[in-house]
């Protein structure tokens, strides 16, 4: 072999040598992307994992105040029967609209009848005052449920979407 033709040899090698210490630049460049990526996608998988805890118990939570909105609702429907029973019974009259309060004659002349109406009308006010505060509690308690219910389906939706993230991050490792 001549000089000029190991000349040229060696100019080809070191081309190759510069073309693969490229490459190997790449390979490793490729290589330290792919590393961040699955460090990121591991990340997001324990973020991802804690997202599906929080959204269980919470889950978990939402249940349990819905099993006590129901007993309470069923403690006032009860109470509401009971007095609706009680008034249909005659334990508690209704309300004369045209003398709401007894007059001081009755008073003087029948002291029962007048103590008797004075009580019953003092029975039926209590009466009504649970019934208001009963519809008002259990208008306050549907909000309360609607607003629960409104939560739960905003995190079933967080956790399809984290669910569908995580079976990403698992087909790509």
């Amino acid at each position: 072999m001549t000089q000029s033709q190991l000349e040229t040899r060696v100019q080809a090698s070191e081309k190759e040598i510069k073309e693969l210490r490229v490459m190997l630049e790449e390979r490793t460049r490729d290589v330290s992307l792919i590393k961040v990526d699955k460090n990121n996608l591991e990340m997001q998988k324990r973020e991802a994992d804690m997202k599906i805890m929080e959204l269980t118990n919470s889950l978990k939570n939402e249940t349990a105040f819905q099993q006590i909105v129901s007993q309470r609702n069923q403690e006032l429907e009860l109470e509401v029967r009971q007095i609706h029973r009680d008034k249909t019974l005659g334990l508690l009259s209704p309300r004369l609209p045209n003398n709401p309060q007894p007059s001081r004659d009755l008073e003087v002349v029948y002291p029962d009848l007048a103590a008797e109406r004075s009580l019953q009308q003092k029975v039926d006010n209590i009466a009504v005052d649970k019934i208001r505060t009963l519809h008002s509690k259990k208008a306050q308690l549907e909000i309360e449920l609607e607003k629960e219910r409104h939560e739960r389906v905003k995190d079933h939706a967080e956790l399809a979407r984290l669910k569908a993230k995580l079976a990403v991050y698992r087909s790509v490792k």
